[in-house]
């Protein structure tokens, strides 16, 4: 066995060991990744993200929160953590892969962001197999990986977002939000497969007319003319205790969990999880209190099972991400 073979089941060993003295059960059978995208900045991406991460994994769901906004990596600084390393540790500072994984709780892993992964083409071989095994431990040991895009329509941030097969636009109503969303729909459409599924969340709504608008307005032209059957998960309302947790850095469900976009955000996570077991993802771990009525319950169950969209048969983040990224596995 040549080193690098030998330096890379180890990476495995080590890797797997620290997941699983963090789980208590094994994780779900089907790969599960889901990016927050936008086409512009300040919509609440990341807040929205973050706060998604804490919901799944305060009901039990072993989430991974990737920051993959190469310009403005800033997860962490909403979670109110420092962690000591992040990517740029691992891919050029040769930190071990473990050691940029804050375990923020028993079932919420962040990786910190930094300018470096989607230059990942560009890597060292050995580095890039580092990369791939220790990205294809952490997708195939936990539930749930959700990926933190940078705002944008450059490659590298297209590239992110269709390597998972969920991916939520996170839009307000402003004329210029909606414009650069429906940039971001348009591009990604172009590119999109069968195991795609694309969701829209309205944040900092102001009022009940705005979202009515984008309803009767927005998507019906999203569907018209770029044939895409877009999915409203929510709308989040303007709330000072967004605002406030923010500037504290404390997760708004940790600071105000009470307060109207707490709610919201909890309801938008819940009918998250539900398509996803209504696409037949997600096996026996959601509660029937998930759905507000029995005959809900068994109406997901069925569809799932007709579903289209078998992810047994599609590939994992890992493979989109390889070629979307041109690394060669």
């Amino acid at each position: 066995m040549s080193d690098q073979a030998q330096e890379l089941r180890k990476l495995r060993e080590r890797l797997s060991s620290v997941l699983y003295s963090q789980s208590n059960r094994q994780p779900f059978k089907n790969k599960l990744s889901i990016s927050f995208a936008g086409g512009k900045g300040g919509t609440g991406k990341t807040v929205l993200s973050v706060n998604v991460a804490l919901s799944f994994a305060k009901n039990g769901i072993k989430t991974v929160l990737l920051d993959a906004d190469v310009g403005l990596a800033n997860a962490n600084i909403i979670l109110g953590i420092k962690p000591k390393k992040n990517w740029a540790d691992f891919l050029y500072n040769n930190a071990p892969f473990e050691d940029i994984l804050y375990f923020y709780n028993s079932n919420f892993i962040l990786i910190p962001g930094a300018s470096g992964i989607s230059d990942a083409a560009n890597l060292p071989s050995y580095k890039q197999e580092e990369l791939l095994v220790s990205l294809d431990i952490l997708e195939s040991q936990t539930d749930i990986l959700i990926i933190d895009v940078g705002a944008g329509i450059q490659d590298n941030i297209i590239n992110f977002s269709i390597a998972s097969n969920n991916i939520v636009v996170v839009t307000n109503p402003d004329p210029t939000a909606l414009t650069d969303a429906y940039s971001f729909i348009k591009i990604i459409s172009n590119r999109l497969s069968v195991v795609h599924k694309i969701y829209l969340v309205i944040n900092m709504a102001r009022s009940f007319d705005e979202v009515k608008r984008i309803y009767e307005v927005f998507i019906p032209m999203v569907k018209s003319r770029l044939n895409v059957n877009l999915e409203i998960l929510g709308s989040i309302s303007y709330s000072e205790e967004m605002v406030l947790s923010v500037k504290q850095s404390k997760p708004l469900l940790i600071n105000y969990p009470r307060s109207g976009a707490s709610r919201q955000i909890e309801i938008i996570s819940n009918k998250l999880l539900e398509n996803l077991y209504s696409q037949n993802r997600i096996q026996s771990i959601l509660p029937k209190s998930h759905f507000n009525k029995p005959d809900e319950f068994e109406a997901s169950r069925k569809e799932g099972s007709k579903s289209g969209l078998d992810i047994t048969k599609s590939d994992s983040f890992v493979s989109r991400f390889c070629k979307f990224f041109g690394i060669k596995k």
